[in-house]
């Protein structure tokens, strides 16, 4: 097993789970594939990048590189990460990106694809740890009464795992991945403070305007800012919907409470840290 990232200090743990560990920029289709090579399958992914003037010209220049590597390599099947909502050209900020990315591996010969779209990240709500902090509030333009198909990153990784593993997929296909149920932010909220030792913790949804100002003082780079906005925005138009019905196996098995107490844990580390 080859484990590819851009920082050596981050793959350190699972070289030491057995893995050889590559080093590797994204956008380096050459270098990606030489890791490639010699290997049954691969999991790929646009990893964000918030520092990017242009986000959108970077998610396809990995993108371009990704297909290049993949098609040079002869691997012949891949899970590529996207997102609930990818079916959609517009409307769906960063996912738009995925949008270009399914479309683009679509057009390998020779390769068989999933495309993986999980739902929500729970770990999304972590960036809300120094506002929780400092403001004892949870914010966002997404509607209160918008129940989302929350789902925890390390489900997303064991189906992949699980994908690779048996390497029976053939075509070009999507799997739709969520967590065990939906979830508003304002029950997010609840459960979180639950968690905390905070019951006070409350939802607060901002208007657009107020949701980028925000961003914008927190130092994101305009075209990030437009874009999460814009995907806020396709979450309250109904945009990140699953296109099917949830079947058997696409459902994680991690639930909110379980996710609520690593946030507890990351919270009292991040307090800690900063006394």
């Amino acid at each position: 097993m080859r484990a590819i990232g851009r920082d050596p200090d981050k793959l350190a743990a699972l070289k030491a789970q057995g893995a050889e560990p590559v080093t590797a920029a994204f956008d380096d289709s050459a270098r990606l594939a030489q890791a490639f090579a010699g290997c049954q399958g691969a999991f790929v992914m646009i990893p964000p990048d918030y520092s990017e003037e242009d986000p959108g010209a970077y998610q396809d220049r990995v993108g371009e590189a990704i297909k290049a590597a993949l098609q040079r390599s002869g691997i012949g099947r891949a899970v590529s990460l996207s997102s609930l909502g990818a079916q959609q050209a517009q409307g769906t900020g960063p996912v738009k990106g995925l949008h270009r990315q399914e479309r683009r591996l679509g057009e390998l010969a020779g390769v068989s694809l999933v495309h993986l779209r999980p739902g929500y990240f729970m770990e999304n709500l972590y960036a809300y740890i120094p506002v929780i902090r400092e403001r004892g509030l949870i914010a966002s333009a997404i509607r209160a009464d918008l129940p989302l198909w929350m789902v925890a990153a390390e489900d997303i990784g064991r189906k992949a795992a699980d994908l690779l593993e048996g390497l029976s997929f053939t075509g070009k296909t999507a799997c739709e991945f969520v967590g065990p149920g939906q979830l508003s932010l304002p029950e997010a909220a609840r459960a979180l403070g639950s968690a905390l030792g905070l019951p006070e913790l409350q939802y607060a949804q901002l208007s657009y305007e107020d949701l980028e100002a925000s961003l914008l003082g927190s130092g994101l780079r305009p075209g990030i800012v437009r874009l999460l906005s814009e995907m806020q925005r396709g979450f309250n138009e109904g945009r990140f919907a699953p296109a099917h019905p949830i079947g058997p196996g696409q459902r994680g098995s991690t639930t909110f409470a379980s996710f609520a107490r690593r946030f507890a844990e990351a919270f009292a580390a991040q307090s800690a840290a900063a006394a």
